[in-house]
């Protein structure tokens, strides 16, 4: 503002023009070094998202498109103090309990007292009577009888082990 002129104000006789001019000058100085930003807010936002953090957000989204680092982790120690301060001066006197009261109500979460039948034979029944079919026939059993198996030294079973391919990932 030091580079301003503002003596051209004074040589101007009307006062009309002259507030008009010293408005549209003022006005200028304002864009200039306090541009108007627009942040959109959403009711979806948590409490502590304030129009200053949607814009270090964008202007630290901004800055790690164009490499630079170092300033944006600079913006994320900001955004996080002042995220910090936030809570903490939401927080109160209260212990933990009440803090997570505070965040399920803003959240608009819910507690859930519904409790589940953890009973076996609950689960039991309730699978056997959706998994059954009139149309049911158990299958034919093996005949195992008479059958024995090869017998195989070590030597043997390892050498025929590692002649199988691997044919599909992870445990068979």
């Amino acid at each position: 503002m030091d580079n301003i002129d503002f003596d051209v104000l004074l040589q101007i006789e009307s006062p009309d023009v002259t507030l008009n001019q010293l408005h549209n000058l003022i006005t200028s100085c304002l864009d200039f070094y306090c541009p108007i930003e627009r942040v959109k807010i959403t009711s979806k936002d948590p409490p502590f998202m304030t129009p200053v953090i949607k814009l270090l957000l964008r202007k630290k989204y901004r800055l790690r498109q164009k490499g630079r680092f170092l300033e944006a982790v600079n913006i994320g120690y900001r955004i996080r103090e002042i995220v910090f301060n936030n809570v903490n001066s939401r927080r109160g006197r209260g212990g933990s309990k009440e803090w997570w009261e505070q965040i399920n109500a803003l959240t608009k979460k819910s507690v859930s007292t519904n409790t589940i039948n953890a009973e076996p034979d609950y689960f039991n029944n309730h699978y056997a009577n959706i998994s059954t079919t009139d149309s049911y026939t158990p299958p034919v059993l093996a005949q195992t009888e008479g059958f024995a198996p090869p017998l195989l030294s070590i030597n043997q079973g390892y050498h025929e082990l590692k002649r199988v391919k691997r044919t599909a990932c992870g445990h068979d």
